[in-house]
């Protein structure tokens, strides 16, 4: 487990996915959308803007899960910790596509 500096809540976005509601190009563009809306956004924004455009070009589910393994990969970028709080690491940004969180 990690403790996250950020959460991004895209669990209600899978399901409507998933419930055959949007398609994957409407999904990406979603997940942009909501990426940008982040209060955490700006001072992430050289990370983040560059995740959201392609978001915004996904044209099918396998490109969707590309460009959201790239999400996972900032979100799990390790910050510092404190030695006392290991093995417990800081990360970034927990990205729920399951809406646990």
């Amino acid at each position: 487990m990690a403790n996250w500096k950020y959460k991004l809540r895209l669990g209600d976005l899978r399901k409507k996915f998933e419930a055959n509601k949007m398609t994957a190009a409407e999904f990406g563009k979603k997940v942009a959308e909501r990426i940008r809306k982040q209060p955490w956004f700006k001072a992430n924004e050289d990370e983040l803007e560059p995740i959201a455009d392609e978001f915004e070009g996904v044209s099918d589910i396998e490109e969707f899960d590309a460009v959201l393994d790239t999400l996972y990969d900032w979100g799990d970028t390790t910050l510092p910790t404190p030695k006392e709080q290991m093995p417990v690491m800081n990360k970034v940004c927990w990205v729920d596509m399951m809406g646990w969180v």
